[in-house]
């Protein structure tokens, strides 16, 4: 049985926390988290860590999701710890991956 996104993550933030950031652990929690990202998780991802950072609404804008459906998937992100959010007056929150783009795309 494949391992859930969500368990992933929690081995990948644990990995984060117990060991070296570019440790061969990290790495590869980290690659088998992205690969177990549905395609709009993996799209989203692959534009803020190419872009640098958006807004939700220019998200949805960009990948052709309803803003409803790019919320949620910046939320699943954010909880995965694969993005930050920022909104220092408020909305709307500015989004930021904390992966390089040739990470994502690469996955190492």
């Amino acid at each position: 049985m494949p391992l859930s996104t969500q368990r992933i993550a929690r081995y990948y933030s644990q990995a984060l926390q117990t060991t070296e950031p570019d440790s061969r652990a990290v790495q590869m929690a980290r690659h088998m988290l992205i690969e177990s990202l549905s395609q709009s998780e993996f799209e989203v991802l692959a534009r803020l860590s190419r872009q640098g950072s958006a807004t939700a609404k220019e998200m949805a804008n960009h990948t052709g999701l309803s803003l409803g459906a790019t919320h949620k998937v910046l939320n699943n992100l954010r909880s995965f710890g694969l993005l930050r959010s920022t909104a220092p007056c408020g909305p709307p929150a500015t989004w930021t991956s904390r992966l390089s783009f040739s990470t994502v795309v690469g996955g190492t």
